[in-house]
């Protein structure tokens, strides 16, 4: 299984809606923390979505299908970046490598390459001794997941 196989079945859409089991709660809590970009909320008529992050109100959506999408939620970019430090696909990367059951991320870079070494070190790569003969690299880095 290659690195991007895990995350393709990530970008398949998701539909989430209030299971019918729990439409007589008042209140109802999305039991997966891990909900994909671009996925469809259903929310009925008389009810409203609400985001939280820290026990505050960062959003919401009123009755309707609504496709998660920072673009069509203003609110929304603004809350994935909270969370992934403004880098979705090194979150993602460092997520399903998790759920894949690795311990570890290696990778290698070139000292030009200012901006990712800065951005490699805020997800929290450090360097680590050689681990191949890549004679393009200069920076070698690792991270314990």
């Amino acid at each position: 299984m290659g690195l991007f196989d895990g995350i393709k079945g990530e970008t398949q859409q998701q539909f989430i809606a209030r299971p019918d089991s729990s439409k007589d709660l008042v209140l109802y809590k999305w039991p997966e923390t891990n909900i994909r970009m671009m996925s469809i909320v259903t929310v009925q008529p008389d009810e409203w979505a609400y985001f939280i992050k820290q026990g505050q109100v960062v959003g919401y959506l009123q009755g309707g299908q609504h496709k998660l999408d920072g673009a069509q939620i203003p609110f929304l970019g603004g809350l994935i970046d909270s969370f992934t430090g403004g880098n979705v696909l090194m979150a993602e990367l460092i997520a399903q490598s998790r759920a894949l059951g690795h311990t570890r991320l290696l990778l290698d870079t070139h000292a030009a390459l200012t901006e990712a070494l800065a951005m490699y070190e805020r997800h929290g790569f450090a360097p680590v001794e050689r681990y191949n003969d890549n004679p393009d690299a200069t920076h070698f880095l690792g991270r314990t997941l």
